[in-house]
């Protein structure tokens, strides 16, 4: 008799066995950890860039005569990428983690530990790219160079408060996007029962005062070889010219440059022209380009005695904000009066 019920004991039953096979622990958001390091969240984003660099390059090189059209419009496309990306992958859909982060063990959590929703990651994504934003409205403004500085400087000190808070951070290495949103990126190694690291005291003020330095600085720098737009009679001579070089598009503007020599000022005004080619071409080929380029705009402009040379330009490449290729050759041919 004792020996059957020594037998019976040794045999756990099915219900022993699930529940011994499942974690000690259950698997949940709530778990506080510590916050990932500097060059481990770089890696990760690197790697993502690398992965969404390589298709959209492809897109690119395929699409270039279409996409240089747009002129920085272009990057606007850029969103196509990052935003499902970045938004779906860093959401409650997958863990935080896009594919870099997944690889370095690293996620993006709320600082309550709760994961983004894919509307709230998506909201900050937008943010950290928000410089391509910015750029790729100027496209709508081709001759407009006054309010494509502004919308630059905007970018631009985006960019600079945006790395400034980052590294301020050096605690919980927040930038602009996750204090919005009240995310870290964690390090999912290693679980902690310490209380989140505080953001660090001004980071705020501190990158904010150097963004608007930036904003402001780089409005200056624009205006001191100030860009003006040109008169309207040019925009028949460009899609004349555009129709008979093949050109994806041209686009004006005058530039006007102050130099100081002997206690003496002196103004310089250059017509700059912009042309877009559909595919790559030699150096000679360009050569030719810009210099018919030149001498037809001479012809036909009228207002052409107010200036002291003309720049011709010629881009062949394509810009999608986060990956971009540009190759440009240029020539300065001056006027006389």
């Amino acid at each position: 008799m004792s020996k059957t019920n020594q037998r019976q004991k040794s045999h756990p039953d099915n219900n022993t066995i699930q529940a011994a096979s499942q974690p000690s622990e259950p698997i949940s958001p709530k778990f506080t950890y510590p916050t990932a390091g500097f060059w481990r969240r770089m890696f990760a984003f690197l790697i993502d860039l690398v992965i969404l660099g390589i298709p959209a390059e492809v897109l690119g090189w395929v699409l270039m005569p279409w996409i240089n059209k747009l002129g920085n419009a272009s990057q606007l496309i850029g969103f196509i990428f990052v935003l499902p990306y970045f938004g779906m992958m860093n959401s409650s859909l997958r863990n935080g983690q896009t594919l870099g982060k997944t690889l370095l063990n690293i996620s993006v959590r709320r600082n309550n530990g709760d994961f983004l929703s894919p509307l709230q990651s998506v909201l900050r994504t937008f943010v950290l790219f928000g410089y391509m934003f910015f750029n790729g409205i100027t496209g709508f403004f081709p001759n407009a160079p006054r309010v494509n500085n502004v919308l630059f400087a905007i970018g631009l000190g985006l960019i600079v408060g945006l790395v400034l808070l980052y590294l301020i951070n050096k605690e919980t290495r927040q930038t602009g996007h996750d204090l919005i949103f009240d995310t870290r990126v964690v390090d999912l190694r290693k679980k902690t029962k310490e209380k989140p690291a505080k953001m660090a005291k001004y980071a705020w003020i501190i990158a904010l005062a150097f963004a608007l330095i930036t904003v402001g600085g780089q409005i200056v720098v624009a205006n001191l070889s100030s860009s003006q737009p040109v008169n309207s009679s040019l925009s028949a001579i460009s899609e004349n010219l555009t129709q008979e070089y093949n050109l994806s598009r041209l686009t004006f503007a005058d530039r006007t440059v102050q130099t100081n020599s002997n206690n003496e000022t002196q103004t310089t005004n250059t017509l700059m022209v912009r042309a877009y080619a559909p595919e790559k071409m030699s150096n000679e080929k360009n050569d030719e380009i810009c210099s018919k380029l030149a001498a037809e705009i001479q012809q036909q402009y009228a207002e052409i005695g107010q200036y002291d040379a003309i720049n011709v330009t010629v881009y062949y490449g394509f810009n999608l904000g986060f990956v971009s290729f540009n190759s440009n050759y240029g020539m300065t041919y001056p006027l006389s009066k």
